[in-house]
């Protein structure tokens, strides 16, 4: 798209296996996001979760029906961090979850699952 930036944190960058809490690495990477942004008023932050095509462990299932659920938590969780840890405004964020359904690389192998287990931040002009 035309007038946006897109940034990729793939695998375990942002969220180690089987959580939804963004782990320490994570919020360093976060924090710096949004004091790039901070200042762009004009631009909308739209944070999209997407996952795997393999199905959740048991801890995982307890908390989450499916990879939707987690797809949208984890997207959520990084929304919730940016308005409150980053002092982002909330009125410029959105949170998308894909489950698996907007792989990147092929599932059937380590890597292309990897790739396809990510947030994305895309930042564009406001609709307003």
């Amino acid at each position: 798209m035309e007038d946006t930036l897109k940034l990729v944190f793939i695998d375990k960058i942002l969220f180690d296996s089987g959580s939804t809490e963004i782990n320490e690495k994570g919020k360093q990477l976060l924090l710096v996001v949004a004091e790039s942004v901070r200042a762009h008023k004009d631009e909308s932050i739209l944070v999209e979760g997407h996952t795997d095509n393999r199905p959740l462990g048991p801890t995982l299932k307890e908390k989450f029906p499916s990879n939707w659920e987690l797809s949208v938590a984890r997207a959520a969780a990084v929304v919730r961090f940016l308005q409150k840890e980053g002092r982002l405004q909330p009125e410029r964020l959105a949170a998308h979850g894909y489950s698996f359904y907007r792989p990147v690389a092929s599932n059937k192998n380590r890597e292309g699952r990897r790739q396809n287990r990510r947030i994305e931040i895309i930042l564009g002009p406001s609709s307003k």
